[in-house]
């Protein structure tokens, strides 16, 4: 009854159950759930203790509940679930946080021009290529618009500037939107997926921000308010690369901070993870152990058939201070040397 509640009853409820309980809504209704009596219910079996004979002939075990068997209106009357048990409100959000949603937008805003059914992005490797060649497009474009109108003034081709590049990245940002957050625009107003939740969005041309408790600072604006990506997106793992090249392989925290600048891409941590285990360089750098060095050859005369004590080791230490504790009250103390002789003996010599 426990789980049924938390599947049929409308409440917030804390994030290991809530994440499974969204999953099964997903996938069924919650009118096809209903409560199976324990008498009739195989999982309770076990619980209770049998024998192995009497689990051999048990039926129900072996068979199922015998009420699957007999049309649905014969089965068991369906119980009303209870909110006031205590296993059930353990579950539950106690206070839940008070979120406001200013994207007003019903419906994903589609960008006029679909670069990506013109730009093959799985064929380019890097962020600053994609954004040229969308950008040589995007001016293309114009220049045909302007023939086809008829427009005395003919625009030249120009090198390309910092403002064609924003241009084309903000064409980019609203597709990989417009693709991958369709869902969250249309629930945005009712009840948004549990990930977006958290983040109170906006829409500032036409592109979707989040915002944070830190709009007072003097950062730049998209710091204060990062764009959202999704996690799984051409487009995205170029942006990852990107910032992990300008890091210089450093890692997933370094990666991961310097996104957060401008991005908030959810999962984060996650797909910056991913992308780093599939980097050539930090593989080839990090994924071998260094080799140990290699042997060397011992000496002549180690190895040589000489007879005994030809090759002599000789190594001294000293002077260490020893003082007599023998005698009560003495505090004169001696000089103590050490001479080891490889192959001979060890020998203590004293001066006083």
């Amino acid at each position: 009854m426990t789980a049924l509640c938390w599947i049929k009853k409308e409440k917030v409820w804390k994030q290991y159950v809530q994440h499974r309980v969204e999953e099964i809504r997903e996938l069924t209704t919650r009118d096809s759930w209903r409560h199976c009596p324990g008498e009739f219910n195989p999982a309770d079996i076990p619980s209770r203790g049998l024998s192995a004979r009497e689990l051999a002939e048990n039926k129900i075990w072996w068979n199922g509940a015998p009420f699957l068997y007999k049309q649905e209106t014969e089965w068991p009357e369906n119980k009303p679930t209870q909110l006031e048990d205590e296993s059930v409100l353990q579950e539950a959000v106690k206070n839940n946080p008070s979120v406001t949603y200013s994207l007003v937008n019903t419906v994903a805003v589609e960008p006029k021009m679909k670069i990506d059914q013109v730009i093959d992005i799985n064929r380019i490797s890097n962020l600053t290529k994609l954004l040229r060649v969308t950008a040589l497009v995007l001016q293309f474009v114009r220049k045909l618009k302007n023939k086809v109108r008829g427009e005395k003034r003919t625009e030249n081709w120009k090198s390309l500037g910092a403002s064609d590049l924003n241009e084309a990245e903000k064409l980019w940002i609203k597709v990989v939107q417009a693709s991958s957050f369709v869902e969250e625009s249309r629930r945005i107003n009712s009840k948004p997926p549990a990930y977006v939740s958290q983040f109170e969005l906006f829409l500032e041309d036409d592109i979707i921000k989040c915002k944070g408790r830190i709009s007072n600072s003097p950062l730049p604006s998209n710091s204060r308010n990062p764009v959202l990506l999704p996690a799984k997106h051409s487009f995205v793992m170029l942006v990852i690369k990107d910032a992990h090249e300008a890091v210089k392989h450093s890692g997933i925290r370094d990666t991961l901070t310097t996104l957060r600048e401008r991005f908030w891409i959810l999962r984060g941590r996650e797909a910056v993870k991913q992308f780093i285990r599939k980097c050539v360089i930090c593989r080839r750098y990090e994924g071998l152990s260094y080799k140990s060095n290699p042997t060397v050859d011992l000496p002549s005369e180690r190895v040589s058939e000489d007879p005994p004590f030809t090759h002599v080791g000789l190594d001294f230490a000293g002077p260490l201070f020893v003082t007599d504790g023998i005698s009560e009250g003495a505090n004169e103390s001696s000089k103590m040397y050490v001479c080891l002789f490889t192959r001979l003996r060890l020998e203590l010599y004293t001066w006083r």
